[in-house]
């Protein structure tokens, strides 16, 4: 098409003006958008990758290439832009081959690899690029061997460039060496190999009778790139379950255990030491795949591993390296996960059965047992804890606990600290690797480490109010740790009193720590985080066994600690108790309604409504009404205690006037919960109908458009209910207000009633809404939601072949207007007598005025009709006419959009395509990432340029 051919005139243009003499980028986002484009992965725009198969690319290369080498290397960008393009047309095997025939490839090398060029990261990295593109081809690997063009990125990691070119060198070795093997190419492998360990000669040329230096800096220096790119080939074989001749051919050419032995000897450096332990880790597992691949699946091949495994630990033991210790018990549980096929679950060792994942868990948790263990604890209930752990662990893994015991007893409660907030961090970082018998472990563990018990005798379970005083004076970071593990555990594993009755007493646990006054407000936090959990998953035995009580259990307390941290000076404080209530809130309508009469009796309801209005900060205010928002589904919360707040004057000024967006969106989503369960009081619809309308057209933020969309969408389902519609359709028989008698929904009253709905929605203003939110430019996901009602309501109307009937009943709709119930815009005034609902449902009960009782029951909620039997007894608030305060918003608002009529809104229902619509908008704003928009951006950057920077203010 036209289009597609200025689009490739336009690209050609920008690559002409990359080989102009002395050109220089700028700003090299531009080049990585085209690359990206021209690669086709740009999601948003369409695929870009058939430029690539224009003769002319290659001819620019070519030129390009030419230019490079007569003039030297241009802008580094545009050498690295060029490389990348490169790749880019290699990739099909036809334009590969072409590439080669004209020893393009070959002179690319040779350029890039002088002496005397400069070679800065972005070209290092597209040459990387370049060479795993080559890699591709069967016939690029032949010639990345011939002239040993791997040699630069094996370079690359030794001088430790940048983390971006190391990454990709890394990945091409390791791909590379895959491809070899699969090939069989053995001596190539062993080649590159040699390569890689040639700073290991470093240690071979001093012979054994030579004491290498402690802690050489300039041997640590040169042998650790070696140790990251072989650390990385071994641990990405292992986890991929690669082909297992790369783990042999680094065994056997590389000899790496008698180089490292030398150097872990006599290293103190534990950061070395670590690095070498993790070698000696993944070779230990290397091993066991060369092994399994050649000798079979059996048990047997785990012997020597668990021998290594034992003796890795006793020796870092004895250089007292503690961080190692959890560092190999961490990488070893990994691994072995890793391993496929799976091993077996139970290994036999030294004529002991013994599961390796038991023992590397509790050396993990080592440091945290040691924390429980160095404070008086109960001892029933730790003496239960401790021989579950003596049950799964071998006789090995006992003797290193008790090593690793001594080890933290010499050094300072401070290192012991750090220990057991690092293991519970690296166990966080294993949940896809943890099983849940293991989760239950640690969990236990951290259990035991939050609290302490007084000295006399009794169960930790019986009494679990006491709090270590230690851990939270002298560990307070500790503290964070795990409380965080506790939260992630539950979270993750579903943790109950199943399989932990500890958990039981988690949420006691936690309200007694919000009693300390000297907790800091990050540890405030993550207790209420953690009893919202606790909570949410009924850890709680009252909650557990549904037993519709707070009676008698610590959760009494569970209002008056609420009280106290909605009043806290922390803001994050009173958000995470806001998002605490809110969870019981929601708990209370079904699952546990002693949490209604609970959150009553404390007047939590009546705080929230003040932090609503008054809080400073807006996320506070954004919590405190969402909070009411799910109290508004309960109506004991109503009725008792938020019907007196004014809440409707308050979320209208907050609409007109507040600032933060997220506020506004909660306001919009409270008032639409209060139209919805009919708490609006009729002076203030005017103003409500108003300001959501200007919510959903005006308002800068598109979350609180789309819920005062959503807004209207109830007020049409209203209306459509006043008419008799049920679940979506019209029953076969109703009862008419107008006539006071049950009538049949044929055809010609069903066509009658839609058009009450349709004036009815005109008049307050909802189609012409609706059509506006239709021309929204700027939010799509608005657009999206006003089409997705409008398709609605057009389904509901030819459901009924409304337009059809329309015609038959126009002359008869002009002749007949019709009230509605619950709006005060009817064209024709009610029958009953003016005033609030409460007189019209109060009317004196005689044969005369019979028309006005039937008025008032159908009027009536139910709980309005038991207020007239029982109202000495009950109190029903909400409806009384209110005289609201001045709303910033015009309250007449509404008209504007009331001024389209039932006939404009069908015109364009039946006119527009709907679908199209949100299509072409979409196609509107993906331009702004067009490949078009793109290259013209690119021309313009050229050319301010070379204008004078005066001119661009």
């Amino acid at each position: 098409t036209q289009e597609k051919c200025d689009e490739e005139k336009q690209l050609h243009r920008v690559l002409s003006v990359f080989l102009e003499p002395g050109v220089r980028i700028n700003n090299d986002v531009y080049l990585e958008m085209l690359i990206t484009h021209l690669s086709g992965k740009n999601k948003n725009a369409e695929d870009c990758t058939k430029f690539l198969k224009s003769p002319k690319i290659l001819e620019w290369i070519e030129k390009a290439i030419d230019q490079w080498a007569s003039r030297g290397l241009p802008d580094h960008h545009i050498v690295g832009f060029t490389l990348r393009l490169l790749t880019l047309y290699i990739e099909e095997a036809k334009n590969f081959a072409l590439v080669k025939d004209k020893q393009l490839l070959d002179r690319v090398h040779e350029i890039i690899n002088r002496p005397s060029t400069t070679q800065t990261p972005s070209i290092q990295l597209a040459n990387v690029i370049l060479l795993a593109g080559i890699a591709k081809h069967n016939d690029g690997l032949v010639w990345i061997r011939e002239k040993r063009a791997w040699l630069i990125t094996v370079d690359y990691c030794h001088t430790d460039r940048t983390v971006y070119v190391v990454r990709e060198a890394l990945t091409f070795i390791r791909s590379i060496l895959g491809m070899y093997c699969y090939s069989e190419d053995r001596s190539t492998c062993i080649e590159i190999f040699e390569e890689i360990c040639k700073p290991l000669e470093e240690i071979k040329k001093t012979d054994f009778s030579t004491v290498l230096s402690v802690d050489d800096s300039d041997m640590q220096k040169c042998v650790t790139p070696t140790l990251h790119i072989l650390g990385y080939i071994l641990y990405k074989t292992i986890k991929e379950n690669e082909c297992g001749k790369i783990s042999k051919y680094i065994i056997e050419t590389c000899q790496l255990e008698g180089y490292l032995w030398r150097l872990a000897c006599v290293t103190h450096d534990h950061r070395f030491l670590g690095k070498l332990m993790r070698i000696f880790v993944l070779t230990n597992f290397a091993q066991v795949q060369v092994r399994r691949s050649e000798q079979g699946h059996d048990e047997e091949n785990f012997n020597e591993f668990g021998i290594k495994f034992f003796n890795l630990m006793n020796f870092c033991i004895s250089r007292r390296s503690g961080g190692n210790i959890l560092m190999m018990a961490e990488l070893n549980h990994i691994l072995w996960k890793s391993l496929n096929p799976p091993p077996p679950i139970e290994v036999a060792m030294e004529n002991q059965k013994i599961q390796f994942e038991d023992q590397f868990i509790v050396l993990q948790i080592m440091p945290v047992i040691f924390k429980i263990h160095s404070r008086r604890e109960d001892k029933k209930c730790l003496d239960m804890y401790t021989m579950k752990l003596l049950d799964v662990s071998s006789e090995h893994t006992i003797r290193l606990c008790y090593a690793f015991r001594d080890l933290m007893l010499t050094v300072d409660s401070e290192t012991v600290t750090d220990f057991a907030c690092r293991a519970i961090q690296s166990i966080m970082g294993m949940k896809e690797v943890l099983t849940r018998e293991r989760a239950v472990i640690v969990f236990q563990a951290l259990i035991y480490c939050l609290y302490s018990v007084e000295p006399n005798n009794g169960c930790l379970l019986d009494r679990p109010n006491i709090i270590s005083t230690d851990l939270l004076v002298k560990s307070p970071n500790l503290l964070s740790f795990v409380l965080t593990g506790l939260h992630g555990l539950v979270k993750e594993y579903k943790i109950t009193w199943k399989e932990c009755l500890e958990s039981t007493i988690v949420i006691n646990f936690m309200l007694a720590l919000l009693e300390d006054p000297n907790l800091s407000s990050r540890h405030v936090v993550q207790a209420l985080q953690l009893t919202q959990l606790s909570i949410e998953h009924f850890l709680a035995p009252n909650l557990a066994l549904l037993v519709d009580t707070l009676k008698g259990s610590a959760m009494e307390g569970l209002g008056q600690m609420i009280f106290k941290k909605l009043h806290d000076n922390s803001w994050e404080t009173r958000d995470s108790t806001l998002e605490l209530l809110s969870a019981i809130v929601m708990i209370s309508e079904q699952k546990f309604p002693a949490f209604q009469q609970h959150i009553l009796d404390n007047k939590l309801c009546p705080i929230v409504g003040s932090m609503a209005k008054n809080d400073t900060e807006p996320y506070v205010r954004a919590s405190a009404l969402h909070c009411m928002y799910k109290m508004m589904n309960i109506p004991g919360y109503w009725e008792k205690s938020l019907n007196t707040l004014d809440l409707v004057t308050h979320l209208l000024q907050s609409l007109g006037e507040e600032s933060e967006g997220v506020v506004r969106r909660e306001a919009v989503c409270l008032l639409c919960s209060l139209y919805d369960h009919q708490k609006v009081p009729k002076a203030q619809l005017d103003v409500v109908l108003s300001t959501m309308a200007h919510c959903a057209v005006n308002d800068l933020h598109w979350e609180v458009k789309i819920n005062a969309l959503l807004f209207w969408r109830n007020v049409i389902k209203r209306q459509c209910q006043h008419q008799g519609v049920i679940d979506g359709v019209f029953p076969s028989v109703t009862f008419s207000k107008e006539n006071k008698k049950i009538v049949t929904l044929n055809d010609r009253e069903i066509s009658l009633r839609i058009g009450r709905i349709l004036d009815e929605l005109s008049v307050r203003g909802c189609l012409g809404v609706l059509m506006e939110c239709l021309n929204d430019d700027c939010d799509l996901a608005v657009v999206k939601v006003a089409v997705k009602i409008m398709e609605q309501v057009k389904v509901f109307l030819s459901k009924y072949n409304y337009l059809e009937g329309k015609r038959k009943l126009e002359e008869e709709i002009k002749k007949d207007e019709h009230p509605v119930i619950d709006v005060p815009y009817q064209k024709i005034p009610p029958k009953v007598p003016e005033g609030g609902s409460r007189e019209r449902n109060n009317a004196d009960v005689s044969p005369g005025n019979s028309d006005v009782i039937i008025e008032s029951i159908l009027d009536a909620t139910d709980v309005n009709l038991l207020a007239i039997a029982y109202e000495n007894q009950m109190s029903v608030n909400g409806f009384e006419e209110e005289t609201p305060r001045e709303s910033p918003i015009d309250p007449n608002l509404y008209k504007k959009f009331a001024k389209v009529t039932p006939n404009e809104f069908l015109t364009t229902l039946l006119k527009i395509d709907l679908n199209e619509l949100v299509k072409s908008k979409s196609d509107w704003i993906s331009q702004t990432d067009s490949f078009s928009s793109l290259l013209d951006d690119i021309l313009l950057s050229f050319k301010d340029i070379k204008v004078n920077d005066a001119d661009c203010y």
